[in-house]
This record gives C-alpha cells, sequence and structure tokens, in this order.
C-alpha cells in the first residue's frame, strides 16, 4: 500500500460529478416531495426551529413551473466559490434553495483538494 498517496474520499464513496442540469433534477424532485403537502412541510419546519420555511414552499412552486428559471439560477451560482459551484455539492437538505449546498462528500469547503467547478451538460457554464 502507498502511504505517500493520499485518499481520496470522494472515490470511496462513488460519486461522480454532476452537471447542472443533474443537480437542477435533484432539486426538483426535493422541490416535489414538498409540494405534496406544502402545509405540513411549512408545520415540521418552523416546528424545527428553522427559518424561511415558507420561501422555500414559494421557490418550490415557482422553480417546479419554471425549471428553466432554475438552470438560469444555478449557473449563475456556479461563477462563486466553494460548494455553490462545486460539481460534488447537493442541496441543503435543511434549506433546499439554489443558494445552499453541502458537500457530498460531508467535506468542508475551506481548503477542500477535491474541488472541481461544476458545468452544464451543454458544455457552457
Amino acid at each position: 500500500m502507498n502511504r505517500d498517496k493520499e485518499e481520496n474520499p470522494l472515490e470511496k464513496l462513488v460519486i461522480k460529478a454532476k452537471t447542472i442540469e443533474d443537480l437542477a433534477q435533484e432539486y426538483l424532485q426535493i422541490y416535489a416531495e414538498i409540494l405534496k403537502d406544502p402545509v405540513l412541510y411549512i408545520e415540521e419546519c418552523s416546528a424545527s426551529g428553522r427559518a424561511n420555511c415558507d420561501k422555500v414552499v414559494y421557490a418550490a412552486i415557482y422553480y417546479t413551473m419554471h425549471s428553466d428559471e432554475l438552470v438560469k439560477k444555478l449557473k449563475e451560482l456556479a461563477h462563486y466559490s466553494g460548494c455553490l459551484s462545486c460539481a460534488y455539492s447537493k442541496p441543503c437538505d435543511v434549506n433546499p434553495m439554489p443558494e445552499c449546498r453541502f458537500c457530498e462528500a460531508g467535506l468542508r469547503q475551506d481548503g477542500c483538494k477535491y474541488y472541481e467547478r461544476i458545468r452544464s451538460g451543454n458544455g457552457d457554464q
């Protein structure tokens, strides 16, 4: 075993880089679940002490009706640094808004060695 080579946690988890369109589909799946019972979502979200519960429902409604706007928003955010522009990010489970993402591997964005800029499936950014 070569101890000089650092182990990549992304390889262990078999995580593949996503495109912006892949990420949009993840958000739309979350939004579909929220919209099955938006009142219950707001009640449970509020009871857990989270803020912006109603804004998440509004985003779910808007982006479900206008998925092209979701892709546009994700493309805008791809120009930032950190998890917002990483191909290994996923929607936050506590606040599934396009501006909130976590690392698939659970890594912190400060000093991450596995960052890869997310791209559009069309090849543009």
